[in-house]
């Protein structure tokens, strides 16, 4: 489905680049194979900075890239959520001021989910052919990806602290108080 979506946007966009960040690193050869299978080009992270086709689909075999990523993408599709998998985590994008696609199965991030699309930072899409759809639209709208970005880190920064504030709850009303 993702890859019809990028041919389909490549005709808009020819200078696209895509980018395949299996949830699992050693899943890379597989997923490399299946683009393969498919008549894409793949090149593995791990096989940068060679010299690579500007066709090439890159595939990411590696830990701790991801993030950096995101701060050079156009826009950002969160996998695993098309299919009942339960989708992989928005927030990273969202805080990068990327926009953000999602599918309707976000259950391991549900309340990440919500959030962005309750504030209008993230657009869910059904199937292969909405994804592409719309990736095309954010793709040639510079200002609607601009306010889904910054709505989307705006929804991030207004949970900053969120974590403090529990672990506060939970030390005042069920830990023993400390003797005086």
């Amino acid at each position: 489905m993702v890859l019809d979506a990028h041919q389909r946007a490549l005709a808009e966009c020819p200078n696209l680049m895509l980018v395949l960040a299996p949830r699992h690193p050693e899943r890379a050869d597989e997923v490399a194979d299946l683009v393969a299978a498919r008549g894409w080009p793949a090149v593995r992270r791990s096989a940068l900075p060679r010299g690579r086709d500007p066709r090439a689909i890159l595939v990411l075999d590696t830990v701790g890239e991801l993030a950096p990523l995101y701060s050079v993408a156009d826009v950002v599709f969160v996998g695993g959520s098309l299919v009942p998998t339960g989708g992989h985590n928005m927030l990273e994008a969202a805080l990068r001021r990327k926009p953000v696609l999602m599918g309707p199965h976000t259950t391991n991030f549900r309340e990440a989910a919500t959030l962005l699309e309750a504030t209008g930072a993230a657009l869910v899409v059904r199937d292969g052919a909405e994804l592409g759809r719309e990736l095309t639209r954010l793709l040639a709208d510079q200002e609607l990806r601009q306010k889904l970005g910054e709505a989307g880190y705006e929804a991030v920064a207004s949970r900053h602290g969120a974590v403090a504030e529990t672990l506060d709850l939970i030390a005042r009303f069920l830990l023993p108080e400390a003797p005086a």
